[in-house]
């Protein structure tokens, strides 16, 4: 009665957007079941659906509609961008953090674009650490492959999950010259590049829906990792409430790790690891 959702958006006519998503993720789909069939994997304790629609759309009519309890969304749009045709670079955009407060280097928004975000609605979650780590575990297939990141700002499906309080992601690619445009054909498409984000989204999702406690011990590592690298960068801007919404962000997502991988309820936690409450910036 719980599930991880897995979004791709149809009704984009481009070969990139988003017919590469849709592929990707119809596959991702064909892997799973063949894996789930042969006993390659065991099946995880929770649902993965597969939602295919109108972008929005297809996310909050299944959000309206399902009986089970939505742990976390993932929006796969662009996934087969080839970089050396497009320029287009393979990102997860993470959930809602403290860089889409203020981000500070290593952290800068694509041309997208962000957005003002308060930090009076951050609700610290783990799921961005779960989708790093699919990226750097495709990374250490394939070692040339290069990734990155940047804070949240909106415009696909996970923005649907978010807004009802669910965490979501979004694994895509960016700039395209040829984004939304007549020139967005089939020759951009990598099928090696579409396969690699892919097999991310599916990993992502698979993490999210069946969280063990052998999982634990690497994430809470990245988390830390990531504490130390923001709330150092802040330190060195003079930003002491960045800092300290930093230290905030983690100490949550660490509560969600070991929330999701050990199964405890939140309230039997140890109340060193209950997360004090996110520290508004000042209007």
């Amino acid at each position: 009665q719980e599930a991880v959702a897995i979004a791709a958006h149809a009704q984009d006519p481009g070969a990139c957007d988003n017919a590469s998503g849709v592929a990707g993720v119809c596959e991702g789909a064909i892997a799973l079941a063949w894996a789930l069939r042969e006993g390659a994997i065991e099946p995880p304790s929770r649902s993965i659906v597969f939602l295919f629609g109108d972008e929005f759309t297809q996310s909050s009519m299944w959000l309206d509609a399902t009986s089970r309890k939505p742990i976390a969304g993932i929006s796969a749009d662009m996934l087969g961008e080839s970089r050396e045709r497009t320029g287009a670079l393979p990102l997860l955009e993470r959930m809602p953090d403290p860089g889409a407060v203020k981000p500070l280097a290593p952290d800068e928004h694509t041309a997208w674009g962000g957005r003002p975000y308060s930090a009076a609605k951050l609700a610290p979650a783990g799921l961005n650490v779960l989708a790093r780590c699919a990226l750097l575990d495709v990374a250490g297939i394939e070692p040339a492959w290069e990734t990155a990141e940047h804070p949240y700002e909106g415009g696909s499906d996970h923005s649907e999950f978010l807004g009802r309080g669910i965490p979501g992601v979004l694994f895509w690619h960016f700039t395209d010259f040829a984004y939304h445009t007549s020139l967005d054909r089939i020759e951009h498409v990598d099928a090696d590049e579409l396969r690699r984000m892919s097999v991310a989204v599916v990993a992502t999702a698979l993490a999210a829906a069946d969280p063990r406690p052998a999982d634990l011990d690497r994430y809470l590592r990245a988390n830390k990792e990531e504490r130390n690298l923001r709330v150092q960068a802040a330190l060195e801007a003079n930003d002491e409430e960045l800092a300290a919404l930093w230290r905030t962000w983690t100490d949550g997502a660490r509560q969600w790790l070991r929330v999701e991988c050990l199964r405890i309820p939140p309230e039997e936690l140890a109340p060193s690891t209950v997360a004090p409450k996110a520290v508004p910036t000042k209007e």
